[in-house]
């Protein structure tokens, strides 16, 4: 049976929201909605549930495909939560003290105590929406992930998602939101946020199925479009986590925190095949080994292979640097893993290494660090609403409820909760604000240029190789500045990138947006200087109290360059 939501603003129905057939590539098409929601993801789809459910007309408009991309879809589907049924000896402050413990003190707390107050009834809303639950028996089942001092982290059943296990969370979830009337703008990426009378009028995007520019009128707008993990060489994340939606915001007027902390998952594994390996392996009991054999995370972290991820990603580089690695990396044994757990949570992966002839769980892993995850992005509220009027952000794009590392199962635990939250609060926020007509300033993209000329793809190549060899998980004054100024030239280079097509201008667009994103990331870990967390500098190897807080980024339209300010977490009167 069909669902429907209530009626938008003044009781009006979803309306169908198709593009003429007509519609000129030059000129763009002039749309109208109460929400526009920018992502494709499970921060993106619950955002929109939320806002349809409150009777906002809501418009989807993501790069890729709504519910099958981005870093939603190479995820594990963990979410962590407390549940007072199932949590028995877990508390929300025990978990509170857990998140802010891992991102090295420095998290907003408000927005803390929002996750895990919340985390439980936006877990168990999930069967509601269509989103079974992996199960032992007749329990939920649960583990303990990575930095977790509690069994907590629960997962979406993943059985029949194939490798993509995240498509247990964002299929039923974009599902639901269809039903509801909920219509997907797909492979149509932002290129601006427009903004009139310093309110978020709506964005700018290309539909590039049809080659046509689209001008989005909106009451207000949700930017849920994820991270910057493929600025690094080494990711174990999709090629449409540019950090371009980031850096677009930043260019209207909203403030980013926290850039410097990029996560590295620990666990990536290259040979036979290229896969992302859960660290719930390591909760199921598997162990990091060096090249002797030698179980050494007793001797980095008391919590040893159950350490936050920041921790275990610095242990297996440098046993990896000492001589006692692997091909680069170290060995996970995952012979300690039962029988049981790999039937439940981890059929699929060994049935793909064994089809690579691998001896899963038998034969140990070769597997070393790779990024994974922005802890940093855009300043939210309570409400998850951006100090810019009409702007709201949720999930990856948000800074703020991790602080300066993450634990495991938080980031769908964020998406599901603050993207409700935004939802409901972006329908509130449009029910008082009409969208109205917006007329957006030109384009500046030169035509195509004569041969030779840098390409797309050139640029981002020697971008995505700049930001790992020196911006990755060893930082130092001199390679931060020698990336900066790389960046700075292939900034440059973009800005002689021309083209035709309206398709080919919005990949360049992108890619402006991108290297904007990378510049705000250095400039941050450039001026914190310190290690916390996952941001570790080989010449300020200790945690500073000097550096207890966060630091704000801005972006100066007359410079086009971030503006950096540090604001102290408890300044002293």
């Amino acid at each position: 049976m069909n669902e429907t939501a209530p009626g938008g603003r003044n009781g009006r129905q979803a309306r169908p929201f198709g593009l003429p057939s007509s519609a000129s590539p030059v000129e763009p098409v002039a749309l109208a909605t109460d929400v526009l929601v920018v992502g494709g993801g499970v921060a993106a789809l619950r955002a929109a549930i939320a806002a349809r459910e409150a009777g906002a007309e809501v418009v989807v408009c993501c790069k890729s495909l709504s519910g099958r991309s981005g870093n939603t879809v190479v995820s594990t589907a963990d979410i962590s939560a407390y549940v007072p049924e199932y949590g028995v000896d877990d508390s929300e402050e025990i978990f509170a003290s857990d998140t802010i413990s891992s991102g090295a003190s420095i998290a907003d707390e408000r927005l803390v105590g929002i996750l895990v107050e919340r985390s439980g009834s936006a877990l168990l809303d999930l069967e509601r929406l269509g989103v079974p639950l992996l199960r032992a028996g007749d329990r939920i089942d649960r583990t303990r992930a990575a930095g977790h001092s509690r069994a907590r982290t629960y997962r979406a059943d993943p059985r029949g998602a194939g490798p993509n296990k995240g498509l247990a969370l964002s299929i039923p979830l974009a599902d639901r939101a269809r039903r509801l009337g909920v219509p997907f703008l797909d492979r149509t990426p932002i290129v601006r946020i427009t903004v009139e009378d310093a309110h978020v009028a709506g964005g700018l995007f290309v539909d590039l199925s049809s080659d046509v520019l689209l001008s989005i009128s909106a009451g207000a707008v949700i930017i849920a479009a994820g991270g910057a993990s493929h600025l690094f060489a080494r990711t174990n994340g999709t090629g449409d986590a540019t950090g371009d939606a980031i850096a677009l915001a930043m260019r209207a007027g909203a403030l980013a925190r926290d850039l410097e902390f990029v996560q590295w998952h620990p666990t990536r594994m290259d040979e036979p095949v290229s896969l992302f390996l859960t660290n719930s392996l390591l909760a199921d009991g598997a162990v990091l080994r060096d090249a002797d054999g030698r179980a050494f995370m007793d001797a980095y972290d008391p919590r040893s292979n159950l350490a936050p991820r920041d921790i275990l990603a610095k242990a297996v580089y440098r046993e990896a640097r000492s001589g006692r690695g692997v091909n680069g990396g170290v060995y996970l044994d995952c012979s300690a893993v039962g029988d049981d757990r790999i039937e439940l949570r981890h059929a699929y992966l060994a049935e793909t290494l064994r089809r690579h002839g691998v001896d899963f769980p038998r034969q140990w892993l070769v597997v070393s660090p790779a990024t994974h995850f922005l802890m940093g992005g855009l300043v939210i509220d309570e409400h998850a609403a951006s100090p810019l009027p009409g702007l709201f952000v949720v999930g990856e794009s948000a800074g703020g409820v991790h602080g300066a590392n993450r634990l495991g199962g938080n980031a769908f635990c964020e998406g599901l909760v603050f993207g409700t939250i935004a939802g409901q609060a972006a329908a509130r926020f449009a029910s008082a604000n009409a969208p109205s007509p917006y007329v957006p300033d030109p384009i500046s993209v030169s035509p195509r240029a004569p041969d030779p000329q840098p390409t797309v793809l050139s640029i981002w190549k020697r971008l995505r190789q700049t930001m790992w060899q020196d911006a990755s998980l060893v930082r130092d004054a001199h390679g931060l500045a020698r990336a900066a100024a790389a960046v700075e030239e292939l900034a440059q280079e973009a800005l002689t990138l021309g083209g035709r097509r309206i398709g080919e201008i919005a990949r360049i667009l992108e890619l402006r947006a991108s290297l904007d994103c990378a510049r705000a990331i250095l400039a941050a870990a450039a001026f914190r200087q310190e290690s916390r967390g996952a941001h570790w500098r080989a010449d300020f190897p200790e945690e500073s109290a000097a550096w207890h807080g966060h630091v704000s980024v801005a972006w100066d339209v007359c410079s086009s360059q971030p503006s950096l300010q540090f604001y102290p977490k408890n300044p002293t009167a």
